[in-house]
């Protein structure tokens, strides 16, 4: 599952599936329409644009939780963030801040009997 465009981790996630043929999910932190265009065609990584011009609804899902329109605001991101987690029967963490919305997640997860791994 891809959650973010703006790291170099999270780009790079989004861009292996497309040289490998795989699938993606992709779980936005705004609306289709912000990302996807007013078609849903474009491809929402343009670093995945070497590899294809529009998003591909045959090999791709994207969710999001917001209204098509919306744009991003502040809390977007731990509200996409429980999405990925409530989704997820495994969650792996590389880094965890004391007290931080990955720390809540990790024990949501944990108190609902979901694997949770910190490398």
């Amino acid at each position: 599952i891809v959650t973010g465009h703006d790291k170099p981790e999270y780009q790079r996630s989004a861009v292996v599936p497309l040289r490998w043929g795989a699938p993606r999910i992709l779980c936005l932190d705004r609306g289709l329409f912000q990302v996807l265009g007013e078609d849903l065609r474009n491809e929402a990584f343009r670093m995945a644009r070497l590899w294809r011009y529009e998003f591909d609804p045959t090999t791709d899902l994207v969710i999001s939780p917001f209204r098509p329109e919306a744009s991003f605001i502040g809390v977007n991101n731990q509200v996409r963030d429980r999405v990925v987690a409530g989704l997820s029967k495994r969650l792996d963490f590389v880094k965890i801040s004391p007290g931080g919305n990955m720390e809540k997640l990790a024990k949501m997860a944990e108190k609902a009997g979901r694997t949770v791994s910190l490398f």
